[in-house]
């Protein structure tokens, strides 16, 4: 390309200045006017383990009358066992009478034995999500401090189980539980259960226990 500048030795200067500029413009103009575009997408699965069904029993050692320190155990109502308001966690929601009265309320004389009572609750968990979780353990928090003496007697836990496990379930009722028991951490994989039981010593009082499954993002490393 052959270009003639003319004019006076001022004006060629600027007009030699101005070209340079342009063809120092144009380059650097074009090597920016590309879009650079660059798409991620990760998958990483759902997150959703859970309840999938829960019981518990009471072991009442109570008086009756003429005779002494006779255990029974009794099935709670819905009003003492359930779900909280988001399904993560159980409600104990309980009133343990004293020597002088059975769980029901029947008043019973001639009849000195201290009373106590277990509670036995079973949970059943199932990792409904996509990925596998952890289940760690089981929280328990008091809501009501004041309202009696309780202590962890026992936690055993059962898992991972790939199908519903309708024998064992229906064999944990009481103090005798089937063998077969792990410890946690337990890995469950999508559509995996475990179970957790969970016998607590209470004496009498007014108990409002909230217990909760643990679980945690499943970790390879």
């Amino acid at each position: 390309m052959n270009i003639n500048i003319r004019g006076d030795r001022e004006s060629r200067a600027i007009l030699v200045s101005a070209l340079l500029l342009l063809f120092i413009v144009i380059p650097v103009s074009a090597m920016w006017s590309t879009r650079l575009g660059i798409n991620v997408s990760v998958n990483t699965g759902s997150f959703d383990p859970g309840i999938h069904s829960y019981k518990g029993y009471l072991i009442e050692t109570h008086c009756v009358c003429h005779s002494c320190c006779v255990s029974n155990v009794t099935r709670l109502s819905p009003d003492e066992l359930y779900l909280s308001p988001d399904g993560s966690s159980l409600i104990l929601d309980v009133s343990l009478c004293d020597d002088n009265h059975h769980h029901n309320g029947t008043t019973c004389h001639h009849c000195h034995s201290s009373k106590s009572y277990y509670v036995i609750i079973g949970i059943l968990v199932k990792n409904y999500g996509t990925i596998p979780v952890t289940l760690q353990g089981v929280n328990i928090y008091d809501q009501n401090p004041s309202g009696g003496v309780w202590s962890v007697y026992k936690k055993i836990y059962y898992g991972p189980i790939t199908h519903l496990p309708t024998t064992l379930w229906n064999a944990i009722r009481g103090l005798t539980l089937p063998p077969g028991s792990t410890s946690p951490p337990i890995t469950l994989d999508p559509g995996d259960y475990a179970i957790i039981v969970l016998t607590l010593k209470l004496e009498p009082g007014d108990y409002d226990l909230v217990i909760t499954p643990a679980f945690s993002q499943f970790n390879h490393g």
